[in-house]
This record gives structure tokens, C-alpha cells and sequence, in this order.
């Protein structure tokens, strides 16, 4: 949106007035397929972006297209507007990049765009190192299950078929031993 200044004849950039309230009230709602013209206001008109290559959205305002003198650029002195091709407010604004400015630090900007996307770097790399940790387990798991649930019922009966049948050959055994003692003990008269 670009808005007109009355004393210095120039555009500058800005975003004033693009929501109409402030919090829940007046926050676009993306779940809301006409949630865009709440926020359109007279002469005023603007689309959603798509998220991929928002970029493609983005224009200059004509009025700086056919005047790109308009832009407010340079500082001015007394009071008075920048000659045209005054650049030093633009400058000034460049050379912050490198300049420590950040509130509660000594850091530059360069060094605070260095840190954030380090940790998001390293952000990215726990969260895949996780999911893959997390994918392992899980197998891990499945397998396990697997080889205790896995169990094949016609082989556990057939063991125990096998298991039974080896009781009962012990207790012929024994009960042939019983007698075979109870005639020896009883006919010779000991």
C-alpha cells in the first residue's frame, strides 16, 4: 500500500490500515473462502497470496513507478525535504546490517540472521535425527511383536500332542515297574 505525504510531495511504503480491527475480530480467517473483502477498504484492493512463491505477488506502486524521485530516501535539512537523488537515508539504513544495534546485545543484524538460521539448521537436523530415531523404534516394536505374536498353532499342538504322548509312555513305564517290584516283592516272600 502506498501512502501520499502532504508536506514533502513524496510516497513512502507502508502497511496502515490493512486490518480493520485489532486481535480475533479483526484477523483475516483462513478458513473463510471471502475472508478478504472484510479487509478491503475504498480504493484499496489486495489478494491473498498463494504459499508457494509468494513472491510472485508483490508489485511497486505505479505512483513510484512513474516518479522513482517520490521515494523518501535522503534526511533533508531544516525541516525541508531531501533534494532528489538524495540517498542518505537509504544509505544509513543499509549500513545498519553491519552496525551492533540489536537491543540487549552487541550483535549486528548479520549476526542475528547468522544465529536464527543456525537454529533453525539445527532445529531441522534434531527433528530429522528424531523421526528417524522414532521410525527405528517403531520397528524395532513391530519386529518384536511379530516374533511373539507369530506364533504357528499347528506346531504348538503338534508339541504338545508329543508332549503328552511322552507322559504317558513315562507313566507305562512306571506303572510296569510298579508291578514288575509287586511280583518280585510278593512271590519270592521276602
Amino acid at each position: 500500500m502506498v501512502r501520499h505525504v502532504e508536506d514533502s510531495g513524496q510516497f513512502l511504503v507502508g502497511y496502515s490500515g490493512l486490518l480493520k480491527g485489532a486481535g480475533e475480530a479483526g484477523a483475516y480467517d483462513w478458513a473463510q473462502a471471502d475472508a478478504t473483502s472484510s479487509l478491503r477498504t475504498a480504493g484499496v484492493d489486495f489478494a491473498v497470496a498463494p504459499i508457494a512463491h509468494p513472491a510472485g505477488w508483490l508489485e511497486v506502486a505505479p505512483e513510484i513507478k512513474s516518479d522513482i524521485g517520490s521515494i523518501a530516501a535522503g534526511f533533508g535539512e531544516n525541516g525541508k525535504p531531501a533534494q532528489a537523488g538524495d540517498g542518505s537515508a537509504a544509505l544509513a539504513i543499509s549500513a545498519l546490517r553491519t552496525q551492533s544495534v540489536m537491543v540487549g546485545s552487541l550483535r549486528t543484524f548479520d549476526d542475528h540472521f547468522a544465529e536464527a538460521v543456525a537454529r533453525v539448521g539445527l532445529s531441522g537436523a534434531q527433528a530429522q535425527s528424531a523421526s528417524t530415531t522414532h521410525e527405528r523404534i517403531g520397528k524395532e516394536l513391530r519386529d518384536l511383536r511379530s516374533s511373539m505374536s507369530g506364533v504357528n498353532m499347528d506346531e504348538e499342538l503338534a508339541n504338545m500332542i508329543k508332549f503328552q504322548h511322552g507322559y504317558e509312555a513315562a507313566a507305562k513305564f512306571i506303572t510296569k515297574i510298579d508291578s514288575m517290584l509287586d511280583t518280585i516283592i510278593n512271590r519270592l516272600g521276602a
